[in-house]
């Protein structure tokens, strides 16, 4: 079983009955469990005691270990747990990352728990808190609350700015691209803030609602606004109305495409639709004429704005 010892200086310890164990430093307990800090030698002996849960996935282990080696890891309360026969209950991707990045870190540990059977169904049933409900409570907490779309628009385009320098060193060709391997919200919420004039690329999501996916015509205007502001939000205004726009005028071009697009069986995927608005801008920036948009993406590069 498990128990709490108290060192001649005061520092208090947890330790098991079994001879090998490491010591874990307890920051402090209570009856609700312990705040303790889990050294790669504790949690390798508590992972042998890992013999109820799910298989390890090892690319969630590989996330959160470099999350803790970039220095993301923050104590939230989130406790390992173990049962009342000392087995390993929650925890075990926690754990393992802890062994994979040598680091340790502060967590919550929480002891004998009655185990049975039927409460494995029920672990994990609460589902994590995204980018975008972390943008509607920050918005709160300034007194600008986001709607709910807006939110989920602006978390995505967070995630396509992650991508973004990849494609620009030509390392990917693709949004969609597992190589580069998927970012954590603490990244993710660190390129929000590290992004504070994005709200205001918003205003695309109104101009281009009806006939393209708001996060491409966010992330667009917001890497379109970074070269020419005033030129960004004009560019959006014409592609709304296509007031007074002529044949083979790109915006036009660009307008007629998504307007077929929204009326097709067949739709466009989300790269082809980033690619035209790039072809397109930069068309309009050199007041050239175009009169189609096409993209071959075995062979063609991907474009960037002018």
């Amino acid at each position: 079983m498990i128990f709490v010892n108290e060192s001649t200086s005061n520092k208090k310890f947890i330790k098991f009955n079994i001879d090998d164990y490491n010591k874990i430093e307890v920051v402090s307990h209570n009856e609700q469990g312990l705040k303790v800090i889990i050294t790669p030698e504790m949690a390798e002996e508590l992972l042998k005691r890992n013999c109820i849960n799910r298989t390890i996935k090892k690319p969630r282990v590989q996330r959160l270990a470099n999350a803790i080696k970039r220095g993301e890891w923050r104590y939230n309360g989130e406790p390992i747990k173990m049962t009342n026969d000392d087995r390993l209950y929650d925890g075990q991707h926690r754990l393992s990352a802890i062994v994979v990045s040598r680091i340790p870190i502060l967590t919550n540990l929480i002891l004998n728990v009655q185990y049975d059977d039927d409460l494995i169904p029920t672990i994990d049933q609460v589902g994590s808190r995204s980018l975008s409900d972390i943008l509607t409570i920050q918005s709160k907490k300034n007194n600008s609350p986001l709607k709910s779309s807006n939110s989920k628009t602006l978390a995505a385009v967070v995630g396509m700015i992650y991508t973004w320098p990849y494609i620009l060193k030509r390392r990917i060709s693709t949004f969609n691209n597992s190589s580069i391997g998927v970012p954590t919200k603490v990244q993710l919420e660190k390129l929000w803030n590290e992004n504070p004039r994005l709200i205001n690329s918003l205003i695309a999501e109104k101009l281009t609602r009806k006939f393209c996916t708001p996060s491409i015509a966010v992330f667009c205007h917001y890497i379109f606004s970074n070269i020419d502001e005033n030129d960004a939000t004009k560019f959006f205004n014409l592609l709304l109305t296509g007031a007074g726009l002529e044949l083979n005028n790109p915006i036009l071009t660009l307008r007629d495409r998504l307007l077929g697009d929204r009326n097709s069986k067949l739709k466009m995927s989300f790269d082809p639709k980033v690619v035209f608005f790039i072809k397109t801008w930069n068309s309009y920036r050199a007041n050239r004429p175009l009169s189609r948009l096409i993209w071959n993406r075995e062979k063609d590069k991907f474009p960037f704005p002018n």
